[in-house]
């Protein structure tokens, strides 16, 4: 079971500060782009959830989705961004 939102709150070393809505499942990864306001995540994803395999962008400065990028059929496990953030690298559990 997930903890009670309370929990989290009280008991977690950094606070929530901003939700990501967008992905039908949890979160699975996150990262930040290096020199712009970006960030990219993905959720977990059944081989029948390949919706859920998109890695949703997220504008860093307003929370706000600004794109998705599709390809992958399964969970997504890391995303993280080149160092001068023109590119994107992606691992799934796509076989």
């Amino acid at each position: 079971l997930a903890p009670a939102e309370v929990d989290l709150l009280l008991y977690s070393l950094w606070p929530e500060e901003q939700k990501l809505y967008g992905h039908g499942n949890a979160a699975y990864c996150v990262a930040a782009a290096h020199r712009v306001p970006l960030i990219a995540s993905a959720s977990r994803a059944a081989e029948s959830q390949q919706e859920q395999a998109k890695i949703r962008l997220w504008d860093a400065a307003s929370w706000q989705p600004c794109g998705a990028l599709a390809g992958h059929k399964m969970t997504v496990t890391q995303v993280a961004f080149s160092e001068d953030d023109s590119l994107l690298l992606s691992v799934s559990r796509d076989r």
